[in-house]
């Protein structure tokens, strides 16, 4: 009998320093869990804020497409257009159809609608210089949203057959 209480004992005392050891493990991951959340909830508050920059004031900061934006595709030729009254954030997608799909940059990023130029290919016997466009959500400071309408153009290249007509819906 003497052998089993002493080992009751035991037993007792390692499940109390179990305990203890379980206890301050789920303090430390509850810390863990509060800290994290602490983190998400001011991350969301200051819309995903860029260091020395303020949202909203120096680049636009949506978490969704505005609604009543006044961008239409009607008139338009198929391509990607940045929108501007939304500082180019959000971008639209204009089928041949006439159809207008929206999309939003991630805050940080606007769409960059820059044409680019290259001269090299004509140091290789090309006729023209080649011409291409980023036309992706790029950091907001490579971007001068103001002057991407007047870029719109370099739409001409998209949706065109073989022989350069424009394939329409």
């Amino acid at each position: 009998l003497c052998g089993q209480t002493d080992k009751r004992r035991t037993q007792a005392n390692g499940s109390s320093k179990n305990t203890k050891k379980m206890a301050s493990s789920m303090w430390k991951y509850t810390m863990l869990v509060v800290a994290f959340g602490v983190f998400l909830y001011n991350s969301h508050e200051t819309y995903g804020q860029i260091f020395g920059y303020e949202p909203i004031v120096d680049y636009p900061a949506y978490d969704k497409i505005p609604s009543g934006l006044t961008f239409r595709c009607a008139d338009r030729q198929p391509g990607y257009y940045a929108d501007i009254e939304t500082r180019c954030q959000v971008w639209h997608w204009c089928l041949p159809t006439g159809y207008m799909f929206s999309f939003l940059c991630p805050n940080g990023t606007v769409f960059n609608q820059v044409s680019i130029v290259h001269e090299m290919g004509l140091a290789f016997g090309a006729k023209k210089p080649a011409k291409s466009a980023y036309r992706v959500c790029d950091w907001w400071t490579n971007v001068n949203c103001p002057e991407s309408e007047a870029m719109y153009s370099i739409n001409d290249d998209l949706y065109r057959d073989v022989e350069g007509n424009l394939i329409v819906g």
